[in-house]
């Protein structure tokens, strides 16, 4: 963890009411704790010209307990002392471990919460450009080797921690794809699939989730969609079998909900997903695709 984040952190907690509070406790045991010592000093004084066995019976009503065998008046009084002194450092350190692990915490937090923030900042912009065919932010011409006929661009706009932004215009709803995971790592795939799953969610609380799971012979894929309006966002895992290793492939797509999504509504409340990236792309990645300026 960066120490800027937590300097940071520290200077709020420590100018909080709850460090405040913090504070009125250490002020009240330093108060007891310097009450106690001169109190301490004024009976040492006191008793400094009696007998010792005058000087215990003179403690032992003061404090309210017997003195141990052998301990001296002199040892006694030097006892407490050093324990009311004790009970001060021990209540400084105390509130400063306190304010130090909340702050840690909370710079934690911070840094969660900025990439969160970032996410969701990329999201709006791209889901701000469904309805416009993701016209401003198109950049590169994009030509796939196996099938040059595909219209697509790369994105100007990148989902956080992904790859291949691509926008397809060769359906008649443009789509914007992100490439989130692609390997033979079932745990990872899984993962990156859920927890971007909660991420779409903290970002588009007002949207609808729509969940749904699809098997064939050679694809297993899950996905979820996030529907409101006319825009759809969808999060899906595609888990290839037809080579001895399996492949899985996490993607996100934005895309509007086109007439077939509408016609298969009144029959499941799930929404067909729109056009993933092609097969032969999910295979070799970014390879069969190379880029060109559109000019």
């Amino acid at each position: 963890m960066s120490v800027s984040p937590f300097l940071e952190q520290l200077r709020t907690v420590a100018s909080s009411p709850y460090a405040l509070i913090g504070y009125t406790i250490v002020v009240i045991v330093w108060g007891f704790t310097v009450n106690r010592a001169i109190r301490i000093k004024a009976i040492s004084r006191a008793i400094g010209q009696l007998p010792e066995p005058d000087r215990k019976s003179i403690l032992e009503k003061e404090y309210g307990y017997h003195l141990k065998q052998g301990m001296s008046a002199k040892h006694f009084l030097r006892a407490q002392r050093s324990t009311y002194i004790f009970y001060g450092f021990l209540a400084l350190v105390v509130t400063g471990l306190i304010i130090s692990v909340v702050a840690m915490l909370r710079a934690q937090t911070q840094v969660v919460d900025s990439r969160q923030v970032a996410l969701c900042s990329a999201m709006q912009e791209i889901i701000g450009q469904i309805d416009e065919g993701f016209k401003k932010i198109r950049g590169d011409r994009v030509i796939d080797r196996d099938d040059p006929t595909a219209v697509e661009y790369e994105s100007t706009v990148s989902v956080p921690e992904s790859t291949l932004n691509t926008i397809d215009l060769s359906e008649n709803e443009p789509s914007l794809a992100a490439n989130l995971y692609y390997g033979q790592d079932a745990r990872v795939a899984y993962q990156t699939y859920n927890d971007f799953i909660r991420k779409v969610q903290d970002c588009t609380r007002d949207w609808m989730m729509h969940p749904d799971v699809q098997d064939n012979e050679s694809l297993e894929r899950s996905y979820v969609s996030f529907v409101k309006g006319s825009k759809k966002v969808i999060v899906s895992l595609k888990k290839y079998t037809d080579e001895p290793q399996p492949r899985y492939y996490v993607t996100v797509l934005f895309c509007r909900i086109s007439m077939d999504d509408d016609a298969d509504s009144s029959s499941s409340e799930t929404p067909r997903p729109a056009r993933s990236p092609k097969a032969s792309d999910e295979k070799k990645g970014a390879s069969g695709k190379r880029r060109i300026h559109d000019r």
